[in-house]
């Protein structure tokens, strides 16, 4: 049952007074105008995205005026550490149980590029707003006696900044590429031959790097909006779907903020160029977190994708291969139907610009730790998307 708004507010005011750090409050969306009230409002999100119902947002020392101003009923949920003095130790550089520095992240991959020359290829696809370089690492197995590339997988990592464990999953997916070739594993017996992987470490250098030294809980790039207000949220800017209202805003200050046009930032647009000069991508997923999520097209429209028979059988075995590793349950579906309505994201423009198998697997957890998921947890949760992806693969084979 829906609660007077006064009630809400009354323990809005409570809460404020008693709150003098950061916060989570848990806010209620009955319909679509109140869920596009709270993308347009300045919070962050504590959420994967804003749904209908319930959507976690961070308050910061100050902001509770921002979120009286919502007029939606809240409950408050739990204290948050200060993302600005985020505690960075220097920990080791071993991928599967501590988080890296980009620096760090991409010195783990040019050790590999050193050690496999003929099965890693990087590419340089772009420049970011602050100088830094979007980058692409290619495995391909030349031990199959093809060296034509004939098809290409996707993995995408990092879009949003604060997700650390994506880019974590990336990397051992890359891993787990050359350590199956050189071990002669099953999962090389299933890989179609002239099929290269195409990883992005980070598709979002800046925002990563600045959650690394500013605020833990940045999501966006640091595109400068002007008016000391930054960023756009990559996984709102590509074309497909882009400008509608339905899971994006055209706030700068938003969270989910689209950005001036599909496009308009130099990390979606090095990724669109880059497509342009490889084979078509046959798969994509892309890597998120928290809420442990199965999820494919569409995602602008609850409309059914096409290919959705194929879509849900193969999501539905990579759900299962994921729970058979740790016993680990996501959720499958349609982005839409299953978690919520998202205008302009990239699995939505992979699949329509080449019929693409894609998805967005949401990585643990599901919101006891959310962004912060502790380092204890890196290697299972890249385990399970292992199991995921590899099953994504074996499905191509009878695709």
């Amino acid at each position: 049952m829906r609660l007077p708004f006064v009630f809400a507010f009354v323990a809005l005011i409570a809460a404020a007074t008693a709150q003098t750090g950061w916060s989570r409050y848990r806010v209620y969306t009955y319909n679509e105008a109140e869920i596009q009230r709270l993308a347009n409002c300045p919070l962050e999100l504590f959420s994967d995205n804003i749904h209908l119902g319930e959507t976690d947002m961070i308050v910061a020392p100050g902001q509770f005026k921002d979120l009286a101003k919502l007029k939606l009923n809240i409950r408050w949920i739990s204290e948050l550490p200060d993302p600005r003095n985020w505690d960075q130790r220097p920990g080791s550089d071993d991928f599967h149980t501590n988080y890296l520095s980009y620096a760090n992240m991409i010195a783990q991959y040019e050790v590999w590029r050193a050690q496999y020359p003929d099965f890693l290829r990087r590419y340089a696809i772009g420049t970011t707003w602050n100088g830094n370089t979007v980058w692409v690492y290619r495995f391909f197995n030349n031990l199959t006696g093809d060296r034509l590339v004939r098809q290409s997988f996707l993995i995408t990592c990092g879009i949003h900044a604060r997700e650390w464990i994506s880019p974590a999953v990336g990397m051992h997916l890359m891993d787990k590429l050359l350590e199956s070739t050189f071990i002669r594993s099953g999962f090389t017996s299933t890989v179609p031959v002239g099929t290269a992987f195409y990883i992005v470490p980070s598709l979002n250098p800046d925002g990563y790097v600045y959650t690394w030294t500013n605020d833990r809980l940045w999501r966006k790039n640091r595109r400068n909006n002007g008016g000391g207000v930054y960023g756009v949220d990559l996984n709102r800017n590509f074309s497909m779907g882009w400008g509608l209202n339905s899971g994006s805003s055209g706030t700068p200050s938003s969270s989910t903020y689209r950005g001036p046009s599909a496009f308009s930032e130099p990390e979606t647009t090095a990724l669109r160029n880059f497509l342009d000069t490889i084979p078509p991508v046959a798969a994509h997923i892309d890597f998120h977190s928290y809420g442990q999520y199965v999820l494919w097209e569409w995602g602008f429209t609850t409309a059914l994708a096409p290919g959705d028979a194929w879509l849900r059988a193969t999501g539905l075995d990579m759900k299962q291969s994921i729970f058979d590793k740790h016993g680990m349950n996501y959720t499958a579906g349609p982005t839409s139907t299953t978690l919520y309505l998202v205008s302009g994201k990239g699995p939505d423009y992979t699949y329509n610009r080449s019929n693409s198998a894609s998805y967005t697997i949401e990585l643990r957890d599901t919101g006891q730790f959310g962004f912060l998921l502790p380092e204890s947890q890196i290697l299972a949760t890249q385990e399970e998307a292992w199991e995921g992806f590899a099953k994504l693969v074996q499905r191509m084979l009878f695709r």
